[in-house]
């Protein structure tokens, strides 16, 4: 894990402040947090949900019916 401010996480994956400030904005990224290759993942997805016009609020939604489908995949193990 590593710390990043929204500038360094611009330059470093070449996404735009504009979409990583609605991200911040509408609490789906934190101004400074600690990310993992699996944030990284999940930033990457917000992203391509956000391009195709998706609204924060369903997307929220989306990556919370993603990790409850994640942890049903674990627990029917």
């Amino acid at each position: 894990m590593f710390d990043m401010t929204i500038q360094e996480l611009s330059r470093q994956y070449h996404i735009g402040i504009d979409k990583l400030q609605y991200f911040l904005d509408n609490q789906l990224i934190e101004e400074e947090q600690k990310y993992s290759d699996e944030s990284i993942k999940r930033l990457s997805l917000m992203c391509t949900l956000y391009d195709t016009g998706m609204h924060a609020k369903a997307i929220k939604k989306f990556l919370s019916l993603v990790n409850d489908e994640n942890y049903s995949e674990q627990a029917s193990c």
